[in-house]
């Protein structure tokens, strides 16, 4: 295995560009995508990205999520916006990304609470 470190400097659906050259992404390894402008070191095989590591200055820093997390955090952003387009006033980013942390937290908590029954006593169900 091969390891490449360097500013990520073009990237596509295909692969990423660094230090000159281009990498391609493997369906069979499930690497984390940067952003242009990212230094990472990334690990190969051949020319195929097996998995790639952020670095901040130099200095390594943890994925802050996985693969799987950023796609439902995707999908949770996507619901939020379908929910506050049935605004009448218009939505910013900030209400989108705060309602789609709410539905994260509800998603992802360890134990299922029963709020609705604490907030919602006595009042009838709307439909």
């Amino acid at each position: 295995m091969a390891k490449v470190r360097g500013r990520v400097e073009a990237i596509n659906d295909t692969g990423m560009k660094i230090n000159g050259e281009w990498w391609n992404f493997s369906k069979y390894h499930e690497a984390a995508i940067p952003n242009e402008g990212d230094l990472v070191e990334v690990e190969l095989k051949d020319k195929w990205i097996k998995s790639v590591q952020f670095f901040n200055k130099e200095k390594k820093v943890k994925e802050t999520v996985d693969r799987d997390t950023r796609i439902s955090r995707l999908a949770l952003l996507n619901t939020a916006t379908a929910i506050l387009t049935t605004h009448k006033e218009p939505i910013g980013t900030f209400q989108v990304i705060k309602t789609a942390k709410e539905l994260e937290d509800y998603v992802f908590q360890e134990e299922l609470e029963e709020v609705a029954s604490e907030n919602q006593e006595d009042e009838d169900v709307p439909f």
